[in-house]
């Protein structure tokens, strides 16, 4: 205390008579903060409202000898306030280098106290900024509305800039910079560009507005010297008016091979005036993604640039099956009528494994593999051949399951067919995948033949029964007996729908059969071969005998 009261006598200030205070305003009541306005002001922070009066000194350093630069208590604030500020802008002798220098506090409380707070005991929140401050004014654009024709605008602008050591306001230099950030409409694009001061503080900006206004920001580039004041602007952009248009494109279902191509024709038109006209010079593009007016397109795959006439004619190279618009690159300054829409299949490749095949002794065919690619619902064809290489028929058609893109299908089929055939798997061109067949593969049994006689067709009840006959195979010579067959005889009573076998046997080296038995009463008679796996089940005819 008796420190301040003697920094305070130095300076020629009255210090008024003290009365015994409690401790606890001198420990508790300090300065929270130091701040320089754009206006040259000074702004001294308490964290107390018990201050009465204040003064700021400004040192020329942090140095605990430096000296004072200049002190004033023209400070507004009072009673209840937590912020005193300074009339008026700071000003330090004529010369003084702009910069940072550190600021002492005195402040009296409202008991009497005396306190006095040292700014180079708190340099990041005690320092008078005293450096010149500019800022932009009277922004405006040559034009109010933008359109497809008219994509840029120039922007004008003056500055003005605050000068501490002058304590006045005027242009900013020639030469300064002044940076202008704007963003596109939708947000989907920012930009950047600088502008330079001319002599009488005001500028100049030609802006290309690709994706027009939507935000926008203008303010001078600080320097060491320079502060840049907040930009602050609440003048109108220039509106957006969109060009409608309208595409006339193909619209046909396309196939193609991946690396092959197809041509996109059709025509562009624009509204203007209240009439449809030919747009020419333009360029359309073919592609597979398409999100609305502010988003690009993607995947492009073609494009080309309209006529006099509004005609366009381009190759096209689609990678993989999609579906593919036709239209202008989006932006806000067109907007679809209508656009070329169309659906092109690029099949991929597809493979099979080699089948399995066999056929059972009744002549039904099956075949089973595995289809790869991208299988799954996939159509399939079981066909066959007499010789395995032309004279290919369908049989039946069916569908692969089980896999998806780059995946694996695996696939069973039967279905009755011929003694003596080449069968396949065939899969057709598809949007999704291209033509593939299975490698032939033969499949056969031998074609047998029976006979049936009976010793006697009117028997008596119990006597004995004969049936016999002859057992053939097709053969590459033709047809020959069938020598060690098994041969069942079965008998279905009369009235009855079962039958029953009665006694079995086997074929001689002439392929001949004799199976005896007896009659047991009035009925039907046959015989049949038991198939292995190489020849055909066979059956003879029936044989009625009437017992007597």
């Amino acid at each position: 205390m008796r420190a301040a009261a003697a920094f305070l006598l130095a300076a020629g200030l009255a210090v008024p008579a003290l009365a015994g205070a409690p401790s606890a305003y001198a420990d508790d009541s300090t300065v929270t903060g130091v701040s320089t306005g754009d206006d040259g002001t000074l702004d001294v922070s308490f964290n107390t409202s018990l201050v009465e009066w204040v003064q700021i000194s400004v040192r020329s350093s942090a140095a605990a000898d430096a000296p004072v630069l200049t002190t004033t208590d023209d400070l507004a604030g009072g009673r209840g306030t937590w912020n005193w500020k300074t009339s008026h802008a700071v000003s330090l002798p004529a010369g003084t280098a702009y910069g940072d220098y550190p600021v002492d506090v005195d402040f009296r409380l409202y008991n009497g106290t005396v306190q006095h707070w040292s700014g180079a005991d708190h340099l990041s929140a005690s320092d008078l900024d005293y450096r010149r401050r500019a800022g932009v004014t009277g922004l405006s654009f040559d034009r109010a509305m933008l359109d497809y024709d008219h994509q840029s605008a120039v922007l004008s602008g003056t500055t003005a800039e605050f000068d501490p050591a002058t304590g006045t306001t005027g242009p900013a230099p020639a030469g300064t910079s002044v940076e202008i950030d704007y963003t596109g409409v939708g947000g989907t694009r920012s930009y950047r560009t600088t502008a330079a001061v001319a002599d009488d503080g005001s500028f100049q900006a030609p802006l290309s507005l690709p994706q027009g206004i939507q935000e926008f920001r203008a303010a001078v580039v600080g320097t060491a010297d320079t502060i840049a004041r907040p930009a602050s602007w609440s003048g109108e952009v220039p509106a957006v008016v969109p060009t409608r248009y309208r595409v006339s494109a193909a619209e046909n279902h396309t196939r193609v091979y991946a690396g092959s191509t197809y041509t996109e024709s059709g025509s562009l038109q624009r509204y203007v005036d209240g009439y449809w006209k030919p747009w020419a010079g333009v360029t359309v593009n073919t592609a597979t993604g398409y999100n609305g007016a502010y988003s690009d397109l993607t995947g492009i795959i073609g494009h080309g640039v309209t006529t006099a006439t509004g005609a366009f004619s381009y190759t096209v190279k689609p990678a993989r099956t999609s579906d593919t618009y036709t239209l202008l690159s989006t932006s806000p300054y067109v907007t679809p009528s209508s656009t070329g829409y169309e659906h092109v299949a690029v099949p991929t490749p597809g493979s099979f494994t080699t089948p399995a095949g066999s056929i059972d002794q009744y002549g039904t065919v099956t075949l089973s593999g595995q289809l790869k690619g991208a299988c799954d619902y996939e159509p399939l064809s079981l066909e066959y051949s007499a010789n395995g290489k032309t004279g290919w028929t369908n049989m039946q058609w069916f569908t692969a399951s089980g896999g998806s893109y780059n995946g694996t299908c695996s696939y069973k089929i039967s279905k009755p067919a011929y003694y003596n055939a080449y069968y396949r798997v065939r899969h057709p061109e598809t949007d999704v995948m291209q033509p593939a067949a299975t490698v032939a593969k033969h499949v056969y049994r031998y074609r047998t033949g029976i006979s049936i006689a009976m010793s006697n067709t009117k028997p008596k009840l119990n006597a004995k029964l004969t049936a016999s006959g002859n057992v053939y195979q097709l053969t590459t010579a033709g047809w020959k007996p069938y020598a060690g067959v098994h041969v069942v005889l079965v008998f279905k009573p009369r009235g009855d729908t079962q039958w029953y076998w009665v006694v079995k046997g086997y074929t001689n080296a002439y392929g001949h059969y004799a199976l005896n038995t007896q009659a047991f009463g009035d009925g039907t008679w046959g015989t049949y071969i038991e198939p292995n796996s190489s020849h055909y089940y066979s059956e003879s005819r029936d044989v009625y005998v009437d017992a007597r």
